[in-house]
This record gives structure tokens, C-alpha cells and sequence, in this order.
């Protein structure tokens, strides 16, 4: 034999065409209350103020995409104070135009030593390459950049100026050999080896005096492109989650009434 559940046990189980029964008759809350948060959400649609974002890529020449990725957080520290007039200062841009940066946010690149990318968002989507060119001469006129590219460009000027005396020294071994060559003197070794040493060398010279001359602690690889439609608010999963969670309160409340409902009925039958 089963054993009998005690006294006073009363299972329970859920009737689902109960509840749908329930909820049909509470259909008009329900209804309501997807209303009323389906309006509140395109009121905040309509309300809310457009951002746009964009993201921009910096070359970082020579201090780490870490440091790099510091300095750029130190200008949103500023955002979150609202100092803006700091802010335009630093990276030069009118005041005006300051106020509508949101954010700026930079993350260094996974498996990339020399690049970081920095990601904007402001309420103007014009203010977006500007904002990201400021930042660049921000970065460069930090005073411990202007220093590393102090030592850094006497480091290719020294390495200049060596490659200068080397190949000045061959154009000289050169001159003594064709005038050794001229003489008919034997010598023992290809005198074309000499040429092709010197080439080498001005090919390296070259690229040297290139890097002094390009030489910039930080470099605007990638602009941001000027977006057309705005990041934020995103009105799909706006109202779609208000959709969602207006419903399940409707549900909710629609539920509570019936037990309220009912609890009142059974109390004022006793």
C-alpha cells in the first residue's frame, strides 16, 4: 500500500488552462501594461540624446601601447568630471565643441606592440575626427614623450653619422683600389664587393634620415570615419526589452489581482 500524505497536506500543481483562464480575464491589465512601457520606451527614443561613436587608430612610436592607453584614459577622467574647459585646452578643440564628447576610451590591440585603438563617442558626429586628431597632439606634447623622442632621435643621428663615416671610409678603400687597378697592381679580393657595401649602406642612410625626419611619438594611423546613424539609443532592443519586461509585469500584476482577488472572496466567506 502508498503510503497517505498527513493530515492537512493539500498537493498542489500547476493547471496551466487555469492560469490561462486567469489571465484572460485579467486581459486588460496585461494589455495596459505593454501600453504603457511601449509608450514610456519611444518617449525615451524621442527624448534621448543621439550618440555617435567611432573609433580611431594611433601609432605609438615610443612609449608602450600600455603608457599609451594611460595617457588617453587620463583626458576621459576629465569627461567624468565635466572639466570640460580642461579638456579643450588639451586637445585643443573650442569649448563648445568639448561638450559633446561623451566618451573616449582606448584599449591596447592584442598581438600588437605599436598600435592602440581609441574608441569616441560624442553627441556630434563631426566632433569625432577632430576630437581624434587633438588627442594625437595631446599625446605629443606630453613631456615625457617629447623626452623619448629626444633620445630617440640622437640615437638615429649617431647612428647617421656612423653610417656616413663608413660609407665615406669604402668611397676611400674604393679610390685607393682603382688607382691600385690603374697600375696594374694585383689585389685580392672583387673590388665589386666594395660597390654593392656602399649601396647597402646609402639604402640604410636613407630609411635613417627618413625615420628622423617622420620621427613622431604618435601617429594617427586610422581616423574615425564620421558615422551616419547614431550608436545609442538603439531603438530595436529598446523596445524590445521593454516589450519583454513590461508583458512579464503584466503578467505579474495581472496574477496578483486574481490572488487578491480570491483571497478576499475566501476571508469574507468566513
Amino acid at each position: 500500500m502508498e503510503p497517505r500524505p498527513p493530515e492537512g497536506y493539500q498537493e498542489e500543481e500547476i493547471d496551466l488552462y487555469e492560469l490561462w483562464l486567469r489571465l484572460k480575464k485579467r486581459w486588460r491589465t496585461v494589455l495596459g501594461t505593454v501600453a504603457v512601457g511601449l509608450i514610456l520606451s519611444v518617449l525615451y527614443i524621442l527624448t534621448a540624446t543621439p550618440v555617435y561613436e567611432g573609433t580611431c587608430v594611433i601609432r605609438t612610436n615610443v612609449v608602450t601601447p600600455k603608457e599609451a592607453v594611460r595617457y588617453v584614459n587620463a583626458l576621459n577622467d576629465l569627461i567624468r568630471e565635466r572639466k570640460f574647459e580642461e579638456l579643450a585646452q588639451r586637445i585643443r578643440l573650442d569649448v563648445s565643441l568639448s561638450r559633446k564628447i561623451v566618451r573616449i576610451n582606448a584599449r591596447e590591440v592584442r598581438g600588437v606592440s605599436s598600435i592602440i585603438e581609441v574608441n569616441l563617442k560624442a553627441t556630434d558626429p563631426r566632433v569625432l575626427g577632430p576630437a581624434a586628431r587633438g588627442i594625437v597632439d595631446y599625446m605629443n606634447t606630453n613631456p615625457y614623450v617629447l623626452k623619448r623622442l629626444s633620445l630617440r632621435k640622437k640615437e638615429l643621428e649617431f647612428k647617421r653619422e656612423s653610417l656616413q663615416k663608413r660609407i665615406k671610409a669604402l668611397e676611400e678603400t674604393k679610390r685607393i683600389v682603382n688607382t691600385l687597378l690603374r697600375e696594374g697592381r694585383s689585389i685580392y679580393f672583387n673590388p665589386a664587393e666594395i660597390d654593392r657595401m656602399i649601396e647597402e649602406l646609402r639604402t640604410e642612410l636613407i630609411e635613417v634620415e627618413s625615420r628622423i625626419a617622420l620621427l613622431k611619438g604618435f601617429e594617427l594611423s586610422i581616423e574615425p570615419p564620421e558615422p551616419l546613424e547614431p550608436s545609442s539609443p538603439k531603438k530595436a532592443i529598446v523596445l524590445t526589452v521593454s516589450f519583454l519586461s513590461s508583458l512579464l509585469l503584466g503578467v505579474f500584476v495581472a496574477l496578483f489581482q486574481e490572488w487578491l482577488h480570491s483571497a478576499r472572496k475566501r476571508y469574507g466567506e468566513s
